[in-house]
């Protein structure tokens, strides 16, 4: 297992990992006898550390296939999924259904956590007009076919990485994001939802539609919160990100704070403004303390 070996690279530095709010606890001595073997450390903390060797690519494609942009994040998996969502959420924030942002962005997550690093190529995203690609090396770990995806099993390739994001959020989404490309694109003109997923013997790949919803098209739900509750004026970014928040809560009862930083790309401090401003303006209402605390549409 390649996060389980020893790593080529000792002087490995996690400066990313100190300033990267909210993980400060991310360098516990518990946490950190996970990333050693015998006192060097292992593979699993060169992909976590500044020093990772491995990278993501995230390209933008126009309508004729040509390139328009093309960006190659390094350095911590940490600091390349978090470039990677806010990437995400910059090129959909107008074109795609919420079902297909959240889509994607698990399928991104999915990718960085799952791949298999003992290949050196990129991760990749590539956005199109009519559709998003995440093509990440190494197929699915053991025998796991798409029926079984679709069925929710899962197998970690990495579960050290695996324990990382999920201690931080980022997993607590894990197997809803595929489930929701299936259920988003069911009914579209898409014949089958096996040809989203594609697995060879090397590579997985995750295609999400994003014209099956245009955006105008949201649910009767999310339409009404809307004109309920959002002012009529030119939207600003914060209004684009709680009018996703609401079309989560159109199709799910509740949304917890790392829920809202996994779908908006953004970090603690931001999704906690959000909420707060939220719930004072009454387009939603929040349940429980602390760590514990969701929220929900008002009754």
């Amino acid at each position: 297992m390649f996060e389980k070996t020893l790593s080529n690279n000792q002087e490995l530095t996690f400066e990313y990992l100190k300033k990267s709010a909210p993980f400060g606890d991310s360098l516990s001595d518990k946490f950190m006898s996970s990333l050693k073997i015998g006192g060097s450390y292992n593979n699993a903390a060169l992909l976590l550390s500044d020093q990772c060797e491995h990278t993501l690519r995230f390209s933008v494609f126009d309508k004729n296939r040509q390139i328009v942009s093309m960006d190659t994040f390094s350095g911590s998996l940490l600091c390349q999924l978090q470039n990677a969502l806010e990437r995400i959420e910059q090129c959909l924030i107008y074109s795609a259904s919420g079902g297909a942002k959240l889509a994607l962005r698990e399928a991104a997550i999915n990718a960085v956590i799952h791949r298999d690093y003992s290949f050196s190529g990129s991760t990749l995203i590539n956005i199109y007009s009519e559709k998003a690609e995440v093509v990440s090396p190494g197929g699915a770990v053991g025998s796991l076919s798409v029926s079984d995806l679709k069925l929710g099993i899962s197998q970690p390739r990495n579960p050290i990485l695996a324990a990382f994001f999920a201690q931080r959020g980022y997993v607590r989404l894990c197997g809803f994001g595929l489930s929701s490309l299936f259920y988003e694109f069911r009914s579209s003109r898409y014949p089958s939802s096996d040809s989203l997923i594609k697995i060879s013997e090397n590579v997985f790949s995750v295609t999400v539609p994003l014209l099956s919803q245009p955006a105008e098209e949201v649910s009767a739900k999310h339409k009404r919160s809307l004109s309920l509750k959002l002012p009529k004026r030119k939207k600003h970014i914060s209004d684009l990100q709680q009018e996703n928040i609401l079309g989560y809560l159109a199709t799910h009862v509740t949304i917890s704070r790392p829920e809202v930083q996994v779908l908006l790309g953004i970090g603690q401090t931001r999704a906690l403004n959000i909420l707060k401003a939220m719930v004072k303006s009454g387009q939603i209402r929040a349940n429980g303390y602390g760590k514990n605390t969701v929220y929900r549409l008002p009754m």
